[in-house]
């Protein structure tokens, strides 16, 4: 069962691992594309701040939360779903089910170096994996219609993206409709990874501090709206 979160006014749809291996089988075996994104701090952040990305991000049909920040951020402190949050477990319960039903993938990146890099990360972590197809999306700039036309011609069951953000999710959301597959799995782009050496803590903490200054400043200034509303009511009563 799917539950909501709401984080800097970004509504989240999530759901525990229980829940994850039914939704899975049931995007992969369905004939409508189901969308889902792991959502990072700084998607968050830039959505706070552009009302159209916020409904774009909300339009996912899956939000895939690995960061045990923003659902401290929303309020939940259970130990259970922090810890789940921090092993990526539906990650990967999902590649996994796709290796066993031997779905085929296709893989976009931004650049060609990105492509071949998540092409082998994904082979290392799953060796079953079939890749029916690669394509960088510096190929075609500004054409969205190739890329369609490049996923559309092999039939994937499954795309698995990692492109530049924003780019990445308004692509998704103005060409889902023209997509004959399955199930499109956004993940945060590629670069990220190679500009920061991997994981490392300096990006960690950078990303962390950025993104709890702007969850401080949105619940102060909700706070206020709160206070003002009641301030004002009041007043009408008199």
């Amino acid at each position: 069962m799917k539950e909501t979160i709401s984080v800097l006014g970004v509504e989240l749809k999530y759901v525990s691992t229980e829940d994850a291996e039914a939704l899975t089988e049931e995007y992969l075996n369905n004939d409508v594309l189901n969308t889902l994104c792991v959502v990072t701090k700084e998607m968050l952040v830039y959505a706070g701040e552009h009302p159209k990305y916020r409904e774009i991000l909300e339009d996912m049909d899956l939000h895939v939360v690995v960061d045990k920040d923003i659902f401290t951020a929303a309020g939940i402190v259970e130990e259970r779903l922090l810890k789940k949050a921090d092993d990526r477990q539906i990650w990967n319960l999902f590649i996994s089910d796709v290796a066993r039903e031997k779905k085929s993938c296709f893989l976009l990146a931004q650049t060609e170096e990105e492509t071949v890099v998540l092409k082998e990360c994904l082979l290392e972590e799953c060796p079953d994996l079939i890749i029916a197809g690669t394509y960088a999306a510096q190929r075609s700039p500004g054409e969205p219609e190739a890329i369609v036309n490049e996923i559309n011609g092999i039939l994937p069951d499954v795309v698995i993206s990692s492109m530049t953000q924003p780019d990445q999710e308004l692509f998704i959301f103005s060409q889902r409709k023209k997509l004959g597959v399955k199930v499109w799995f956004a993940l945060p782009p590629v670069d990220s990874y190679i500009r920061a050496g991997g994981d490392s803590w300096l990006s960690r903490l950078i990303g962390k501090t950025v993104f709890n200054r702007r969850v401080q400043m949105y619940n102060s200034m909700q706070e206020e709206a709160l206070e003002q509303e009641e301030e004002e009511s009041g007043e009408s009563k008199e």
